[in-house]
């Protein structure tokens, strides 16, 4: 056998069935699958309803087989993790389920046409925590040019949360307003295309 045949369904052949998080395949009567063969699934999926991290123990994909071979009853083999394979950027053991920006604004220091050195006073809050490596990515309109170095500066400080205060009061689940750490190189500008006439990108 080539070890490239399809999974076929209906009639003599095997069929699917789905219950919550598993998804079962029952061969057929006349269906064998040989030593060595691999397997391509395109599955659609529901995401769940809250952020997952692709490392998260919570997000981890499993296959596992059941059958007679040589004995007189079904047994069941070991569910076997995904590990991923290929390397960077190929096949991922996992994938991740993102959070969603929620209260974002962006509040120009200058609304006039043309307006040089406009700082812009960016807000928003996330649904799972930015880990250390995070960045932060904004794509700004046709025509703005944030420059090859785009400069940062904190919001106003009364505009920021205690630290200290925030950890300590952590449980109120009060909406805190913290400063986001930064260097004055921390900031690139690039191209969010290749066609794009300025550096409409900071990161």
């Amino acid at each position: 056998p080539s070890g490239r045949g399809a999974l076929a369904q209906g009639g003599e052949h095997g069929t699917w069935t789905a219950s919550g998080t598993k998804c079962l395949y029952t061969f057929g009567a006349s269906q064998v699958a040989f030593a060595g063969s691999s397997f391509y699934l395109n599955l659609a999926v529901d995401n769940p309803s809250d952020p997952l991290p692709q490392g998260s123990s919570q997000n981890a994909w499993q296959a596992q087989i059941a059958a007679k071979g040589w004995h007189s009853v079904k047994l069941d083999a070991p569910a076997v993790s995904f590990t991923g394979a290929g390397g960077e950027n190929a096949f991922a053991a996992s994938v991740s389920v993102l959070g969603k920006i929620t209260d974002d604004a962006i509040v120009p220091s200058n609304f006039a046409q043309g307006a040089d050195d406009n700082w812009l006073l960016v807000y928003f809050r996330t649904e799972q925590a930015v880990e250390t490596g995070g960045a932060m990515l904004l794509d700004a309109p046709f025509g703005f040019d944030f420059g090859d170095y785009c400069q940062l500066r904190d919001l106003p400080a009364y505009q920021h949360a205690d630290y200290v205060a925030s950890v300590a009061d952590i449980a109120s689940q009060e909406l805190l307003r913290l400063r986001m750490p930064f260097t004055e190189d921390s900031c690139r500008g690039s191209k969010s295309s290749p066609d794009a006439p300025s550096f409409d990108r900071a990161m």
